[in-house]
């Protein structure tokens, strides 16, 4: 379960991204700290990554992320981040 500081980070997060509004829905997770939250609003989707520091760090998977489309190959692309809070909102894939 998310503590109310964590939750607060996030909130305050989205609304300096412009995705204040979304509606959140958890995705599956996956054996680390990390969790994932689909964001739905009028106009799009997203995803929020969720990696609590100091358990997890979101800067390797910025940096390859990057590389791999500037490679012009298909990686998400990374809306809005705040690497030292663990934060990153990119662009959701999908569920296929």
């Amino acid at each position: 379960m998310i503590n109310e500081r964590r939750e607060r980070a996030i909130v305050d997060f989205l609304a300096r991204a412009g995705w204040a509004d979304a509606v959140r829905r958890p995705l599956a997770g996956d054996a680390s700290f990390r969790r994932y939250e689909r964001l739905e609003r009028a106009g799009g989707r997203a995803v929020l990554m969720d990696a609590p520091p100091p358990q997890e760090d979101v800067r390797p998977f910025a940096t390859v992320a990057g590389l791999i489309r500037r490679a012009g190959l298909s990686a998400p692309e990374i809306f809005a981040s705040e690497m030292a809070a663990g934060l990153l909102l990119i662009e959701d894939f999908g569920d296929d």
